[in-house]
């Protein structure tokens, strides 16, 4: 009973031990009011414009006493003007490869079209290519729309602010 008590209590005190040690991440948020719009944290890519109108990017090493460290530079929370998105390339949904496959595809449904005598050959071809090119259209034409209206970047002021939670000890400033 009692090495049993004993290991028990050891087992406690070394995990007491680990979990007060051990490191955990600031984050920084983006909030419009009090709903958090954006998150990062250390580890994260951020491209941040500040008040002079330059522009820093890069790995986010350290989050410490409202202060962003980009690669161990930093970059004071208050000077930040605008928090950048990066733009998504709208890439074309299928590779050349099933390109040639939904063409191929487009024109068996046309020539079954015409064959059977449902419709006539530029009727049938119209309806064939809709069949095959028309949802990668509708998917790609869609995505473009979206990346053209979604948002840029978050300003800093009216609407959106930073916030940088720090969990770092006092007295130590990172790694």
């Amino acid at each position: 009973m009692r090495p049993l008590l004993i290991l028990t209590i050891a087992l406690f005190s070394l995990t007491g031990l680990s979990a007060q040690y051990s490191p955990t991440p600031s984050y920084l948020f983006i909030k419009k009011g009090i709903k958090k719009k954006r998150t990062y944290s250390e580890g994260d890519y951020i491209m941040v414009e500040m008040r002079n109108d330059s522009i820093h990017a890069g790995m986010i090493t350290l989050l410490y006493n409202d202060t962003i460290y980009l690669f161990g530079k930093p970059v004071p929370a208050r000077d930040v003007k605008a928090v950048l998105i990066p733009r998504r390339k709208n890439k074309f949904p299928v590779d050349i490869k099933t390109l040639g496959l939904i063409t191929a595809g487009s024109a068996m449904v046309a020539g079954g079209l015409m064959l059977n005598g449902q419709e006539k050959r530029d009727e049938a071809l119209i309806t064939g290519f809709a069949m095959g090119y028309g949802s990668l259209l509708t998917q790609w034409g869609g995505r473009g729309l979206f990346n053209a209206v979604r948002r840029k970047k978050f300003r800093m002021g009216k609407k959106f602010r930073i916030q940088v939670l720090d969990f770092h000890m006092p007295g130590r400033k990172g790694f």
